[in-house]
């Protein structure tokens, strides 16, 4: 029986109904509904929806505009219940190719097990003109009254319909063309800018400074993948108007870098310096400075331009560690909150929390944020951050009664802070001393020798080996270990000696 024949049933219970809705084995994928001019500056209201035979035990959707969006059952004009969620966002270019994906998950078998659908729909934004610039060639060393190509660039959708060129005049900016291109002949001084036009607006270049013999800047290339343990090819290349006088490059990748001169398919000539490096983490926003020095007036002056370029390194999910809070003590019962935190690019996709069992780790949750109830019984666990390059696991974190609670690996030392008090006998002498929020250490299984003798005065340490029992009192540390939370321990204390004094 297919779904169409469910809204057709006008008398039908939810068990009913759920049991004739999973007949196939996969739920209808919900429904992703845009309402709205898809325009940059617009707000429009993005709304997932699925179907929801049982309002009682409705489904869960979910997507990557909002986390933790807020589902909400509406019943429809025929009786049937729909489940939503919504959201309203004010578009920008930024998100024109953006993609929405909303997921379904519908509880079966009175909630043993789920069933799963999933639907996407990508944004397709409309926005004026931007990145508008412009490019010159050749972008070398001209003299007066050489020809250069000006180009003007920009991204646009719908794409620009017209360009129109501008220069500036001690009068102010007069129209001198239109058209993506233009050449014009080199003077002394001239300043050029274009504009861009679509249906939704315009936007203007920066102007071009045309200047006789002036020093282009160099070109910062970068080849291969910019991502974390890749190898790639930097290179800084200068136009060199004379092979015989090549100009000069340096950067702050590497000190007396080799410059290179290669003859173009053109004929012209480019000075190169390469390197070669295997990215991390640690590079992700490095600025690349390459300056290049172009001699003039045969080796008399020179003229120098520079060029700055940032890497964008992506890594896997780096730093991934646990905090809890609170961070004092609680008592069994109470509960905390565990935070999950890690530096990724992209960012962290999921977060993923486990809890240690004899049986070995299992999954408890999903999401950055976790709330536990503290119990008696010591509980152990960790977080694993993942995005698309992969996935980082943090240190295991220690919850137990009393509020002993720290980020440790599993092989790490155990520290215990609590209060005993001690009674020794002596045969003649009679000692009394209290340990006072002591630190014992686990991992020494032998007494350090003291860092100063015994002196005469009548100090004295002795060593103790005690049975400790967390939360118990003084008197208890002579009992047999019978459960695990009974511990051992070294125990060392200064003592002084003191002898009754006698009357005359």
């Amino acid at each position: 029986m297919s779904v169409t024949a469910v809204l057709s049933v006008n008398m039908v219970t939810a068990s009913m109904l759920l049991s004739v809705f999973f007949v196939s084995d996969s739920p209808p994928s919900p429904r992703i509904e845009i309402s709205g001019d898809l325009k940059e500056k617009e707000s429009v209201s993005i709304t997932c929806s699925a179907f929801t035979p049982c309002p009682h035990s409705p489904p869960k959707l979910t997507w990557n505009l909002q986390q933790d969006s807020h589902n909400k059952i509406q019943e429809n004009t025929d009786g049937t219940f729909t489940t939503k969620i919504q959201k309203t966002i004010t578009l920008s270019d930024q998100q024109d190719g953006y993609n929405i994906t909303c997921s379904v998950t519908y509880p079966v078998n009175e909630g043993k097990h789920v069933k799963t659908a999933e639907q996407r729909k990508t944004l397709s934004v409309s926005y004026a003109p931007k990145d508008t610039s412009v490019s010159i060639s050749p972008s070398g060393l001209v003299s007066a009254g050489s020809w250069v190509n000006l180009t003007c660039s920009s991204r646009a959708k719908p794409p620009v319909s017209r360009f129109t060129w501008f220069k500036i005049s001690k009068d102010g900016p007069m129209t001198v063309s239109e058209g993506p291109f233009y050449s014009v002949s080199v003077t002394d001084k001239e300043d050029y800018y274009c504009v861009a036009t679509n249906d939704l607006g315009n936007q203007t270049s920066s102007v071009i400074h045309l200047r006789e013999d002036s020093s282009p800047s160099p070109r910062i290339k970068i080849s291969g993948d910019l991502k974390e343990k890749e190898s790639v090819s930097i290179t800084c290349s200068a136009f060199t108007p004379c092979p015989h006088s090549p100009p000069k490059l340096t950067w702050n990748l590497q000190q007396d870098s080799h410059n290179k001169i290669q003859e173009n398919t053109d004929g012209t000539f480019t000075t190169k310096i390469q390197e070669t490096i295997t990215l991390s983490d640690q590079q992700d926003g490095y600025n690349i400075t390459c300056s290049v020095t172009y001699p003039v007036n045969e080796g008399k002056h020179v003229k120098t331009a520079e060029q700055r370029k940032t890497l964008s390194v992506s890594y896997a999910p780096k730093d991934t560690s646990v905090s809890i809070s609170p961070s004092g003590l609680v008592s069994a019962g109470s509960w905390v909150n565990l935070t999950c935190s890690s530096r990724a690019k992209p960012p962290v996709s999921r977060f993923t929390w486990f809890k240690i069992s004899k049986d070995g780790p299992m999954t408890v949750s999903e999401g950055p944020f976790y709330s536990v109830s503290v119990t008696d019984v010591e509980d152990y666990y960790y977080c694993v951050a993942t995005n698309d390059l992969g996935n980082q696991t943090s240190s295991v974190i220690h919850l137990g009664e009393g509020g002993l609670s720290s980020n440790i690996k599993l092989h790490n030392r155990l520290r215990i802070k609590g209060v005993m008090s001690c009674r020794l006998k002596w045969p003649t002498r009679k000692i009394e001393g209290n340990i006072h929020y002591g630190e014992i250490d686990f991992s020494k299984r032998r007494p350090e020798p003291s860092s100063s003798s015994v002196q005469d005065s009548g100090q004295q340490q002795d060593t103790l080996y005690a049975q400790v029992q967390v939360s118990k009192t003084a008197n208890s540390l002579t009992q047999t270990a019978e459960r695990p939370e009974d511990l051992y321990a070294q125990v060392k204390k200064n003592y002084t000696l003191t002898t009754p004094s006698t009357k005359s």
